[in-house]
């Protein structure tokens, strides 16, 4: 994959790839709108907007006014052998070479505002006021130069591109119009695909794929596939090439066609299972399950996955997950899992921590120093506002999982397992300019009410379990569970 496919698998962000999608699809993608007019949904809002301090706003010279986003992850990718896992995106299909028409006044000119519009925002919104070390004012003219010489529609795109991942704060990023599209139709959970329903990340090391998520009605979920599952070879090839690449374009193929992978569980046999390609629609569904006594003795003890917060609706998701578990009567302990959960929605994110918590819960503060207040809302599910927690984090979990965990860590709600986070929670708005395309800019920086975050740190975990890989254990024998099991069964 060369660097500039390689910046489009990855410049959205998302926490999630489904296998043999034609596309990457959703998860999380790192980012989500923190209002209901959310950059992915701005036309469909999930909930009236709320009362705040005043936002950083556009230039004149910018198209709307912001809409604020979740931070997002960082872009990297998932070293060899590492063990929890970044899940991966799969760059959108590039038809064969084609010859772009040379630029005309008109293209220039929209090309032109385009870029002094990303470049005014950035210059009055960015969150950091040295730019993270780059020449913000320098980079303006000859950027126009080369805009007025003339530059195809990718070229152009290419370049914006590169200007703000120049900030280096592995979250800002621009997406081209097409990119766009594809990002609202994720968070509304309304891509489908033809391919086999899973959500994955991959070694190097080991040359193998491990599967995160498994999409409910999938082909996938009809054949037994289960999450930390292997995925070794794909119709007789290494899942992984030599050169270190997934072989995605091996489980694509028209609906209804086979395609034979071979699959093992850690500890177990690998087996060959052949499955046929359907559609899927690529929308997270929230795990939830009551642990059984060999881990929770006599207590009873919740589980939930929850993926990300990237998709609209998610929290609704979550209330029915947790009124599920407590329909036979209240916890004695609940266990959360964010460890690959890449972040989403602030909105999102206050209305699950509503019914986990109540009162203020931090604050989201700009370079010029105001804020917005982030409130739980203190809505009770039979005993949700009480139960004693577990949040099981990992180096995977970024930016609103980070801020899910660690205030409520804060306030004394929960204790934290696993593995300390990515510390990434630099609050992003969208901006959207004047051919289609907007850039997602970091703007804001999340504090607890004492003033502190943990920005390039992490939530520090109370009770740490060793990293033994998300690809080395099943659900039964997952250490992590175990661990906060033991915790919350005393």
């Amino acid at each position: 994959m060369n660097k500039l496919a390689l910046h489009r698998a990855l410049v959205s962000g998302l926490l999630a790839l489904a296998i043999g999608g034609c596309g990457y699809v959703t998860e999380g993608a790192r980012i989500i709108a923190r209002e209901a007019s959310s950059i992915l949904a701005p036309k469909t809002p999930t909930a009236a907007p709320r009362p705040t301090a005043p936002r950083p706003t556009a230039p004149p010279s910018a198209t709307p006014a912001p809409t604020q986003v979740a931070t997002v992850g960082p872009r990297g990718t998932t070293a060899a052998g590492t063990a929890t896992p970044q899940a991966r995106n799969t760059p959108t299909p590039v038809p064969g070479a084609t010859v772009e028409p040379t630029p005309n006044a008109r293209q220039r000119d929209t090309q032109l505002k385009v870029f002094q519009d990303l470049w005014a925002t950035v210059n009055d919104n960015y969150i950091y006021e040295d730019f993270n070390g780059v020449d913000w004012a320098g980079l303006k003219a000859p950027t126009e130069a080369k805009i007025r010489a003339g530059l195809t529609d990718s070229a152009f795109q290419k370049l914006m591109y590169e200007i703000v991942d120049s900030l280096k704060d592995d979250h800002s990023r621009y997406q081209s119009p097409t990119e766009v599209k594809e990002e609202q139709a994720r968070f509304k959970g309304e891509q489908s695909y033809t391919g086999i329903g899973i959500q994955w990340d991959f070694s190097v090391e080991k040359r193998y794929v491990f599967v995160l998520v498994v999409y409910p009605d999938s082909p996938a979920e009809r054949a037994g596939i289960r999450p930390h599952d292997h995925i070794l070879a794909v119709e007789g090839e290494p899942a992984v090439n030599a050169d270190g690449e997934p072989i995605v374009s091996k489980v694509r193929g028209p609906e209804g066609s086979q395609v034979t992978i071979t699959v093992q569980t850690p500890g177990g046999a690998p087996r060959d299972l052949t499955l046929t390609r359907a559609k899927v629609l690529a929308k997270s569904n929230i795990e939830r399950r009551i642990l059984g006594a060999d881990m929770a003795g006599n207590k009873r003890i919740g589980y939930i996955l929850m993926p990300t917060f990237y998709e609209a609706g998610i929290a609704d998701q979550f209330r029915s997950a947790l009124s599920e578990l407590m329909k036979n009567g209240n916890l004695d302990g609940l266990i959360i899992d964010v460890r690959n959960n890449g972040g989403g929605s602030l909105a999102e994110l206050e209305k699950t921590l509503s019914v986990l918590a109540n009162g203020t819960m931090g604050s989201e503060t700009t370079r010029a120093g105001s804020q917005q207040m982030l409130r739980a809302r203190g809505e009770k599910i039979g005993n949700s506002q009480s139960v004693p927690l577990a949040i099981l984090t990992s180096k995977s979990s970024v930016s609103a999982a980070e801020i899910f965990a660690g205030t409520l860590q804060y306030a004394k709600r929960a204790r934290t397992v696993g593995q300390d986070t990515a510390g990434n929670i630099e609050v992003l708005y969208t901006y959207k300019f004047a051919d289609g395309s907007q850039a997602l800019i970091a703007s804001e920086t999340f504090r607890l009410p004492n003033g502190s975050n943990w920005e390039g740190k992490g939530v520090k975990v109370d009770v740490p379990v060793p990293n033994s890989g998300w690809d080395e254990f099943t659900e039964e024998t997952d250490p992590g569970i175990r661990a906060a099991a033991a915790l919350l069964a005393k």
